[in-house]
Parts: structure tokens; sequence; C-alpha cells
């Protein structure tokens, strides 16, 4: 198994609503596919994993910090992105060594992405988040409605 993060782009028109995507690229059981994630994407990731697994201190230290309010530039994504592609590399490694991860005996792109929804080509979290909270201005009134595919 193989998991690389080989570049990132920018999205956006350079302002400050643009974002850097990481291409992240899984190499498993003679299968190879690749998805685009935002930091904002490993976050949550990371987060929901230090609930459910003991995470090491590597791992912890090991995740980029999220800098507020603060424009990165390609020399900061680059070492984002090597400190992501190792910090995923770690989940791996320490998912596989866990006693209740179905990993360990049949390591599949199914179980992967079950255990790592981030790696999965069908999740697609921002999506989700901004049909969540699109909102409606009418008669000084705001109304927030959820939208769920």
């Amino acid at each position: 198994m193989q998991i690389l993060i080989p570049s990132f782009l920018l999205v956006g028109d350079n302002t400050i609503k643009s974002h850097h995507e990481y291409v992240v690229e899984i190499v498993l059981n003679r299968e190879r596919w690749v998805v685009m994630r935002r930091y904002s994407e490993f976050l949550d990731q990371h987060q929901k994993l230090m609930t459910k697994m003991p995470m090491t201190p590597f791992l912890i230290n090991t995740f980029p910090k999220k800098r507020l309010l603060q424009a990165q530039n390609d020399a900061q994504a680059e070492q984002r992105r090597e400190r992501l592609q190792t910090y995923l590399r770690g989940v791996v490694a320490e998912l596989l060594r866990q006693p209740y991860s179905n990993l360990k005996n049949n390591l599949n792109r199914d179980l992967l992405c079950e255990e790592l929804p981030l790696l999965d080509p069908d999740f697609n979290q921002d999506k989700v988040k901004r049909l969540e909270y699109k909102f409606e201005f009418k008669k000084k009134k705001i109304f927030f409605f959820s939208v769920r595919k």
C-alpha cells in the first residue's frame, strides 16, 4: 500500500476566499485512485480519529496547525503537504496496528475508505457543508434550511 500527496493546487482567484487542495494518491492491491482534499477536510477527519482511536504523540504533533486569517503562499502549502502526507501514512500504519481494525486482516479499498472516509472518492464533505448551510434572505428575515442528497 502506498499513500502519496504529490502536489497541491490553488483554487480560486488568489484572494481571501481561495484555498489549496491537496492531491492524495492511493495505491492498494493493484488499484490506484486519486482524491482532492482541502485542509479543512483533513482537520475534520483528524478530529474524528482523535475520538475513535488513541493517537500517538507523533501523529498529534505531525498534523499541521491551522492558520487563522493568514493567506498561505506556496512554500507554506508545500510544508503542509509534506506534513499531511507523513500524518496520513502514520494514521494508516496506526490503524493497521489497532486490534479492533478490520484492516489488519483484510486490507482493501472498501475497508480503508470506511476507516478513513477522507480517502473515499465519493466523499465530499465540503459540498455537503455548503448545501447544509445555504440561506435565503427574505423580508429582512433569514431562513435557514438543510439540503441533503
